[in-house]
Formats: structure tokens, C-alpha cells, sequence
């Protein structure tokens, strides 16, 4: 049951696995692997010993001017907190070479769970990355920066927001766009594995000089606060907060304050009708592989193809585990106000959260939007599927400023590709498809006119 336990928790944040290669025991003892094998060691007893100032000082220029001391701390802190108290890191980890880069994997066990940290060494023996794997929370929890980001807060106490400001060249005024998540705790980044669609966003909209605003969630930056709060629902998650960057940005002397669009990638696609009743001002929303059905039903659907895909588990092991899927998924279909079951057998979420969402219909909903709206989806995306698109048309039917772009080589991700997605794929580093791009600054582009 472990074995199944282990693996329900893999599939459920889409995680990845980490670089095959030599135990360090069977590395040479030449000279250059010997001192990577030390600087492994090394930097994985700080991390167990929680020397931190003595680990900063072990990264690259590069990846001090992108992290702080302080992030660096804050994010292992935040993965004891899910994961337990440290146990132990073991001595047989592997150390590779992957494109003149060596990469040490190294298990590290948890109170709760184990999982593998991944760490890059350039030439001169300086960590240039980080990676939590097997826990795409943790992985989330260093999130990159840009040359041209400023570092913002936010919104009202005691939830203040962090968040990046992606600024384009010259004075202005320009055209803006904030980027709205998925389901679940998320980084400013929606960073996935090695993956950061939204930093990719932000990297190229400004490079065309559109402003970029992303932030890190509410539910990652406040997890533990969060959890004690009983009547949480989506708009502490997604809508609040979406309400607040709008009108930070408003405010700022290089925005156009009739240019200001929302794209809202995912779950958050839904919810453009609420933000339109709060923010009748916003100038228009994009649709990114936004599904048109319950998010129960979609993760549902998710987690079942991923399983599907599993090699490792016994026939009983899978049925098992589609069951405790079908439960969780009816469990929220059938929630009441009464109901006791924790947000561990409600997909994470209280049950306020569902019971908000209970009767809400956006593709109704989505009717009353007489707003520019461009629906962009992914013929690859394994979460989101055409269906979902072709619903969302019926739904647009009657909104002549609505348009659809379905590019048929994309995931979920929005990063091009080749045969059916797999949550697999999100491991292998990729970037946003500039054909994204080049759709979305064509359509602020003609709205602006």
C-alpha cells in the first residue's frame, strides 16, 4: 500500500523523476568528478544542517542575483512544512554529465515523504540551479527572475501579494496584461519541472513592449494561513487578488489604463464573468487551455489518463487508485453544507471552495461578456481537450469581439511538441510557442485601435 500511496502522491502534482546516471559510489576517482562528488556532499549537508548563508554562498552570480538568501530559506521551510521534519539525505546519489553541465540527484527522506533534489554544477564547481523533484509544490518554491522585472507587493493585509513587473523599453504609455493561474498553489513563474510558461510570457510580451505583471499565488504564499481559514473560496484563491494587481497597475504612470487585459490560463479562464462584474473597466481577457467543464471533472480526467499511462502498478493497485480518483471527484459533486470531509479528500480544497463553485455555470456565465476575448488552446494539451474549445465557441457565439485560435502542436503548457502530451513531457525543458505570442499581441494590437 505504500508502493500505491507513493504513487497517488506522484500523479497528483504532475511530478518528475530525476536524471539517470552513475551511483556515486562507481564514479572514478578522477580528480575533477572526485571534487563534484564533494561539492554534492557538501551542499546537501548544509541543506540537512540548514547552513544556509554558508549554501547561498555556494550558488553562481547568476543564481544569487535571482534568488535571495532569504527565498532560498524560505522555500525549504516551506517544503518541511508539507513534508515533515528531515530524516536524512543518502550517500548513493548519482552524478551525471548532461551537455557539459554535472547534475547530482541526491534522495533526500522526509518525515512524510522523500524526494529528490537536484542540483547543477557550472565548471568552476558553483551551484547554477535547484531543483525540487517529485514535488512540483517544492519545485515552485525558487522562482526565476527576469533583467527587467520589478519586484512588487500588493493588495490589503494580511495577505499582501509578491509579484514580478515585466517592463518593456522606453517611458510608455503601454498596453498591460496580468497573468491569472491554474488550479492550486502556484509560483509567479506556474512553473512546472524545469518549465516557467508564465516567465516566458512575461519575457516576450515585453520584448514587445507589453507589460507584464505575474504573481505569486495566494495559496502559495500563504499556505499554512490559509488552512485555518473555514470559509476560503475562489475568490481568496484567484479573484481578489486579480482585482487588486488590476488596480496597482491602473495606478502606474507608464500603463494605459484602457489597455489592461487579463489572461487566464486554465481553471481561472472560468472566471473571467466574475472579474468582469468586479472590473467592468478591463479592456479584455484571453482564454489559455481553459476547460469548459467542473475542475473536479477535469482533474478527474487528468489523473485517470496519468495512471493510465503507469507501467509499474498491478491491476489491483490501479483499480484501487481509480477508485479513490471516482470518490474524490463525487465527493465534491455531492458536497453539502454539512458535509465533514477535510480539504485532503476534497482535491486540497475546503469545502467552502466547492460549495461556492456549486452552482456556478460559466459557460452560461460567459454569455453576458460583450468583451474582446480571445480563446487560445492546444491541440496537444491532455488536460484540456477540443471539446472544451468547441464549447466555449457556442458559448462566444453571441459576442462578435470574441475570437479562437486552436494551435494543434501545443500542450497544456503552451509549448509545441510532437504526438499525445504526457505529464512526462513537463520535465523536459521547453518554452512558450512564440505562434502564442505572436496571436496574443496581434489581438491587443487591433483592440487598440
Amino acid at each position: 500500500m505504500k508502493k500505491l500511496v507513493m504513487i497517488f502522491s506522484l500523479l497528483l502534482f504532475l511530478t518528475g523523476c530525476g536524471q539517470e546516471g552513475q551511483s556515486a559510489s562507481e564514479i572514478s576517482v578522477v580528480n575533477e568528478q572526485a571534487n563534484y562528488t564533494q561539492l554534492a556532499i557538501s551542499a546537501a549537508t548544509k541543506i540537512s544542517e540548514n547552513a544556509f548563508d554558508e549554501l547561498y554562498q555556494m550558488l553562481d552570480e547568476q543564481m544569487q542575483s535571482q534568488l535571495s538568501r532569504q527565498e532560498l530559506e524560505s522555500a525549504w521551510r516551506k517544503l518541511l512544512l508539507q513534508m515533515g521534519e528531515l530524516q536524512y539525505y543518502s550517500s548513493n546519489f548519482s552524478l551525471s554529465e548532461i551537455n557539459g553541465i554535472m547534475v547530482a540527484d541526491i534522495p533526500f527522506i522526509f518525515a512524510h515523504d522523500q524526494l529528490m533534489i537536484e542540483l547543477s554544477f557550472n565548471n568552476r564547481g558553483e551551484i547554477s540551479a535547484i531543483y525540487f523533484l517529485d514535488y512540483a509544490a517544492a519545485n515552485s518554491a525558487i522562482s526565476l527572475r527576469l533583467p527587467n522585472d520589478q519586484e512588487i507587493t500588493f493588495g490589503e493585509e494580511p495577505y499582501l501579494i509578491q509579484g514580478s513587473l515585466t517592463l518593456p523599453e522606453g517611458d510608455g504609455p503601454f498596453a498591460a496584461v496580468i497573468l491569472l493561474h491554474d488550479y492550486g498553489p502556484v509560483d509567479r513563474n506556474a512553473q512546472i519541472g524545469p518549465n516557467r510558461p508564465f516567465f516566458d510570457l512575461a519575457q516576450q510580451l515585453s520584448a514587445q513592449q507589453i507589460e507584464v505583471l505575474r504573481f505569486d499565488k495566494r495559496s502559495y504564499l500563504y499556505a499554512e494561513e490559509l488552512a485555518e481559514q473555514k470559509d476560503f473560496t475562489i475568490y481568496d484563491d484567484i479573484i481578489d487578488d486579480a482585482v487588486a494587481a488590476f488596480y496597482y497597475l491602473a495606478g502606474r504612470s507608464e500603463v494605459d489604463p484602457q489597455q489592461i487585459y487579463f489572461a487566464a490560463f486554465g481553471v481561472s479562464g472560468q472566471l473571467i464573468p466574475r472579474l468582469e462584474e468586479r472590473l467592468p473597466q478591463a479592456s479584455g481577457y484571453f482564454m489559455l487551455n481553459t476547460t469548459a467543464r467542473t475542475i473536479e471533472d477535469t482533474m478527474l480526467s487528468k489523473y485517470l489518463y496519468t495512471v493510465s499511462l503507469e507501467n509499474e502498478l498491478t491491476a489491483e493497485n490501479e483499480a484501487l487508485l481509480v477508485s479513490h480518483l471516482e470518490k474524490t471527484a463525487e465527493n465534491i459533486r455531492t458536497l453539502t453544507a454539512d458535509s465533514s470531509l477535510t480539504a485532503d479528500e476534497l482535491l486540497g480544497a475546503p469545502a467552502s471552495y466547492w460549495l461556492d463553485l456549486q452552482h456556478y455555470e460559466p459557460l452560461n456565465a460567459i454569455k453576458s461578456v460583450q468583451k474582446p476575448l480571445l480563446v487560445i488552446q492546444g491541440g496537444r494539451d491532455f488536460e484540456i481537450g477540443q471539446d472544451d474549445f468547441e464549447a466555449w465557441q457556442a458559448a462566444l457565439s453571441a459576442n462578435p469581439l470574441a475570437q479562437y485560435q486552436y494551435f494543434g502542436n501545443l500542450n497544456h503548457l503552451l509549448m509545441e511538441g510532437v504526438g499525445k502530451s504526457n505529464p512526462q513531457e513537463y520535465q523536459v525543458q521547453s518554452s512558450v510557442s512564440s505562434k502564442v505570442i505572436e496571436a496574443m499581441v496581434t489581438f491587443i494590437e487591433d483592440n487598440s485601435r
